[in-house]
């Protein structure tokens, strides 16, 4: 990732309150609609859960100029999220949720870089979890 990647991924997750009920609402509607499977996993969950995800991404973000940390981190999430259910394939399901939530709260703010920068920082955190939860 560039410099001005992790700026825009910084920025940008600065203006979003991960922690909302309305985000982790919305958030919930976008991944049933893209991967009706991963609704098994959120069963009774109250919002919890998706709460606990973005607290990954937090994480992350503040991990990406620390690169093995980073990774080291993510792959130990993704073993982790194996006991929870979380199978490769989610994995894309949550990233198209999370880019259409991100679209949906952040407006006009979340411009082609923007996106272009959270498609690349996903991408990262998601194949570092996925090697982990192979492990």
């Amino acid at each position: 990732m560039t410099q001005n990647q992790v700026e825009l991924i910084s920025k940008s997750w600065s203006k979003v309150a991960w922690q909302s009920p309305e985000l982790v609402s919305r958030f919930h509607i976008h991944l049933f609609n893209q991967d009706h499977e991963a609704q098994s996993l959120f069963v009774s969950d109250n919002g919890a859960k998706v709460t606990g995800m973005m607290k990954v991404i937090d994480v992350a973000i503040g991990l990406l100029d620390q690169w093995e940390l980073f990774v080291r981190t993510l792959r130990d999430f993704g073993r982790r999220h194996v006991a929870y259910g979380v199978m490769e394939s989610h994995y894309l399901g949550f990233g198209d949720a999370l880019m259409l939530t991100l679209g949906e709260f952040l407006g006009p703010d979340f411009t082609p870089d923007t996106q272009d920068a959270w498609a690349e920082f996903y991408g990262l955190m998601s194949q570092s979890m996925i090697e982990g939860s192979k492990t």
